[in-house]
């Protein structure tokens, strides 16, 4: 193996593999993310459906802060997405 070889080609394809490899992670992992988001959404839909009529006004926002709860966690588990709020209320 010549020294051109050891010193540039091996490398790059090494570099190469591992980022197809971190391609195709994102992409099952956004994959799941969604499908969870799908599931999340359909679930609180059904219940916000049902249960709006019932609900005073402060009731619904808590089942839409659940909503919003559940799928920043969810985004955090599958994507590894955290956040942090700065300033002042």
């Amino acid at each position: 193996m010549c020294a051109f070889m050891k010193t540039y080609l091996v490398p790059f394809l090494i570099f190469w593999k591992f980022r197809e490899m971190t391609w195709l992670f994102l992409g099952i992992r956004s994959t799941v993310f969604y499908f969870g988001y799908c599931f999340f959404t359909v679930i609180l839909s059904i219940v916000f459906i049902v249960f709006f009529p019932i609900l005073p006004p402060k009731g619904r926002h808590v089942i839409a802060s659940i909503w919003c709860d559940s799928i920043l966690v969810w985004l955090r588990l599958c994507c590894g997405v955290k956040y942090k709020i700065i300033g002042i209320e």
